[in-house]
C-alpha cells in the first residue's frame, strides 16, 4: 500500500491578502499535482494536521476546495492550530469521521491495512 502524507499546509481562508498565505495556497496545489502524477498512484492521502491557521471555517473550506483535486482518497487528522469542529464539519462528509464524537478518532479499513486516526490535542 502506498501512502502519501501532507501535513502543516497552515491555510488561511481563500480571500487572505497576505502573500504568505497564498503561497502556502499554491505551493498545496503543487504537493497535489505532484501526488495526482505519481505512477503508482497512491492509494490514500493523510493530512496529518495543521491544515489551517486559525481552525476558522473559511480556511477549512478553503483547504477543502484545494485538497478535492486529490485523486486518491484524502483521510484527515486534526493538528494543534485546527478546531475539532471546524474540521468535522468540512470532512464528516466524506464518510470516514464520526460526526457526534468529542474527538477526531477512526478507523478506515477499505484498504489492504488499517489506517487508524487517533486525535490527541
Amino acid at each position: 500500500m502506498i501512502i502519501a502524507q501532507i501535513t502543516d499546509t497552515h491555510l488561511a481562508a481563500a480571500n487572505a491578502a497576505d502573500p504568505v498565505f497564498r503561497a502556502r495556497a499554491e505551493n498545496l496545489r503543487e504537493c497535489i499535482a505532484d501526488i495526482n502524477g505519481l505512477d503508482p498512484m497512491p492509494d490514500a492521502v493523510i493530512h496529518t494536521g495543521d491544515m489551517t491557521q486559525h481552525g476558522q471555517a473559511a480556511e477549512f473550506a478553503h483547504a477543502r476546495s484545494l485538497l478535492a483535486a486529490l485523486e486518491a482518497p484524502l483521510y484527515v487528522i486534526p493538528g494543534n492550530r485546527d478546531g475539532r469542529e471546524g474540521m468535522v464539519r468540512a470532512f464528516a462528509g466524506d464518510g470516514y469521521m464520526m460526526p457526534d464524537c468529542a474527538f477526531v478518532h477512526y478507523a478506515a479499513e477499505e484498504h489492504p491495512v488499517r489506517l487508524v486516526a487517533v486525535d490527541s490535542l
